[in-house]
């Protein structure tokens, strides 16, 4: 279903031209309610229109992991808009990361083209030209170039789940789009899972019982890779992350 020749991460080079700010790391990344750019929502706006046109279609899906910073903001826009959240395991989520960080790394040194797509395509999670996802720019000191990697990504999990549970918390608008949906749910529990990721969507008819029974006998944790942190390690990703996992998991 997927391949190499699927179109990812597409979509931000959209926010990217209207918002030259939205990866800089001297900028708060963070849109609610309150702000406003016409020419870009219009442009949005008929870019949705015109791809659910084309594909004979009328539900709009984007897997953009920078809209978490956004939500409020395309509420404005799309009022009728629900948000899936998933939310995983700091330490295994920092793990995954750190792998596909140092992946990268080691690919841009024998050829550089490696950064130029990644910088092309918005993708500042990991890579060479690594940048955080900023709720507050005063938070830039924290990462640090010198900053070692489990910390920067400790870091970085706390700051955005964090600044996402402040926000649900303070506004039931924003409360009752949002899905939060546990990683170790997904594994463990599929079919249970995904019935209320469907249910929130309101997709939840006979053809989606269909797709949640197959996915109940295919999905399952990793196993082509461990956690494999120090003691130290994992005692500074729980000091950094504790409080707002507590929250979630």
């Amino acid at each position: 279903m997927v391949t190499n020749d699927s179109p990812e991460a597409v979509e931000e080079v959209l926010w990217m031209h209207f918002f030259p700010q939205a990866h800089k790391p001297d900028h708060s990344h963070e849109m609610d309610a309150q702000d406003c750019d016409a020419p870009f929502e219009q442009y949005y706006r008929d870019h949705i229109r015109k791809l659910l046109m084309v594909r004979r279609r009328q539900r709009y899906l984007a897997k953009n992991n920078y809209h978490v910073t956004r939500l409020e903001y395309l509420l404005t826009l799309f009022p009728d808009a629900r948000f899936v959240i998933p939310v995983r395991n700091p330490e295994q989520q920092i793990a995954s990361l750190i792998k596909q960080h140092r992946l990268f790394c080691a690919l841009n040194a024998t050829d550089s083209r490696v950064s130029k797509q990644l910088q092309r395509s918005a993708h500042y999670e990991f890579g060479p030209l690594r940048c955080p996802i900023l709720v507050d720019k005063d938070r830039q000191a924290r990462y640090r170039p010198d900053l070692d990697d489990v910390d920067w990504y400790a870091s970085q999990w706390a700051d955005v789940y964090g600044f996402l549970r402040k926000r649900i918390d303070e506004n039931p608008t924003l409360a009752n789009a949002c899905l939060i949906v546990r990683y170790d749910d997904i594994c463990s529990h599929t079919e249970t899972t995904l019935s209320r990721v469907f249910a929130h969507l309101d997709l939840d008819d006979s053809w989606a019982e269909e797709i949640i029974e197959s996915y109940g006998l295919r999905v399952s944790a990793p196993d082509y890779y461990k956690v494999d942190f120090s003691a130290r390690q994992q005692e500074r990703i729980l000091t950094i992350t504790s409080d707002i996992a507590d929250t979630y998991l």
